[in-house]
């Protein structure tokens, strides 16, 4: 009988520990289940912040956006009431992408068809070809080169710069574009209040040293003026190189910077009327803090002003920032900006196969950029569409560029005259081309890839090979 209770209580133990055994198992798989659904969840609500979060993060940059355009108008109504900006020309209720077009224009507009784009266009070109451009909004580009002037105009204190570019690469362009207001403003900060810019047109500047300087007053004073709202009081009728140094002394309590812009420098380096002092009474303007000069030019200011003084302790060309800047070959996306910008803006686009014709032959140069696209422009007014209109297009830009190719062939050296022979023919380069190819990319007429050149613009690299036919 004991026998028998006795496995009666080790049966009945053993089924109470498999049963326990069991809810364990059970409990396990519960809290297993739970933590995975909590898991999930938390999963979820991570997902849905991160979303929310997101959309708080473009929320803001919108608004940011939003922000800075409404800062930007201010701004311009506010220059625009300080007089530094002209009253808008156009009413606000103009639709800029309409057609304009004279009233004495009868004519009706040409349909222009192609790549399965129809556009009604204008006889009048949107693009600028030849004179500087003025506008703020017709200049495209050089947004890295407007950055790195600005950087080493104002490094630490005032200092000068040096701009390098070939005939018709936008020099004068980019020296009106940075003395404008809201190129000031956006890239000069808190400083921009502080900056008058003096542009000289050196072309218009009197040939002798006196006139000179007499010129070179006037003109900053009027800026002053102009800037300062403020009036200089007892200026001689004809002040020269001692009174702007008196002037530059007496402006320092009012912390403003010049900027004296001298346009085509070379013209000044090779005038043998100026005498040797000219170069020295220029060197002594920038001893003045708050005095930079901005000279641009096509070659070094230490070549182009090798007949100074040899002996002298500091030439001219030490005052400069040591880097020069070049304004050389656009970026492509900057230069399919200038191509295709005028047109859009018209309201009469280009199509993206006319935009990649443009800079295929013109190259990555602003003025040979505006020539191509305005003879399209022209061409498809006449109704050329197409093939057909991109091949007359060709032919008007060619035959109108022959003479500015002439011009600059004249201005390149014989080594890089050599260079580009070879590079247009498709020959290899000789083994002392590299300094020529080098200074020829600099100045944007050739691009190196991967370690090879090329010559930019398919017209400008047809005109080479023919002319290095030629007797």
């Amino acid at each position: 009988m004991q026998q028998t209770t006795l496995e009666w209580t080790v049966a009945i133990s053993a089924a109470i520990s498999v049963v326990i055994a069991l809810c364990g198992v059970a409990v396990n798989l519960v809290f297993q289940r739970r933590a995975g659904k909590t898991q999930a969840e938390m999963l979820e609500v991570s997902k849905r912040r991160m979303e929310k979060a997101a959309i708080r993060e473009q929320e803001e940059r919108q608004g940011q956006t939003e922000e800075l355009k409404t800062r930007q108008k201010e701004l311009e109504l506010k220059l625009i009431e300080m007089g530094l900006l002209p009253e808008p020309i156009l009413p606000p209720d103009l639709d800029l992408a309409a057609p304009v077009r004279s009233a004495r224009d009868t004519t009706p507009p040409e349909t222009a068809a192609g790549n399965g784009l129809t556009v009604t266009l204008t006889g009048q070109s949107p693009y600028i070809v030849g004179p500087p451009i003025l506008e703020r909004r017709d200049f495209y580009g050089r947004q890295e080169l407007v950055v790195l002037f600005f950087e080493h105009l104002l490094a630490g204190q005032l200092q000068s710069v040096s701009l390098l570019g070939a005939r018709r690469s936008g020099k004068t362009s980019l020296l009106r574009h940075v003395s404008h207001p809201l190129t000031l403003h956006y890239f000069a900060g808190e400083m921009a209040d502080r900056l008058v810019p003096v542009y000289l047109n050196l072309q218009a500047m009197p040939r002798d040293s006196r006139a000179f300087f007499n010129v070179l007053t006037r003109l900053t004073i009027r800026e002053f003026e102009y800037r300062a709202r403020t009036e200089v009081g007892n200026v001689p009728p004809a002040p020269g190189y001692d009174f702007l140094l008196q002037f530059f002394e007496k402006t320092r309590p009012t912390n403003s910077l010049f900027v004296l812009m001298l346009d085509e420098f070379e013209l000044l380096a090779q005038n043998s009327a100026l005498p040797m002092d000219f170069f020295n009474n220029l060197r002594a303007l920038t001893q003045e803090p708050h005095v930079a000069l901005v000279a641009t030019s096509l070659r070094g200011l230490a070549e182009i002003t090798a007949r100074e003084v040899p002996d002298r302790v500091s030439p001219l060309f030490n005052v400069f920032y040591p880097q020069p800047l070049y304004l050389g070959a656009m970026p492509a996306e900057e230069a399919r900006q200038l191509a295709a910008g005028p047109a859009e803006r018209s309201g009469h686009p280009l199509s993206p196969e006319d935009v990649n014709f443009v800079c295929d032959l013109a190259g990555r140069l602003p003025f040979r950029l505006q020539a191509a696209a305005d003879a399209l422009y022209r061409v498809r007014f006449r109704g050329e569409t197409g093939a057909a209109g991109r091949t007359s297009a060709r032919e008007v830009f060619a035959s109108s560029m022959t003479a500015h190719f002439e011009h600059q062939w004249r201005h390149f050296t014989d080594a890089e005259r050599a260079a580009l022979i070879r590079l247009a023919k498709g020959e290899p380069p000789a083994a002392g081309d590299g300094p020529a190819l080098a200074d020829l990319a600099r100045y944007g007429f050739v691009e190196e890839i991967g370690g090879r050149y090329r010559v930019l613009g398919s017209a400008f690299e047809e005109w080479v090979r023919g002319a290095s036919s030629q007797p």
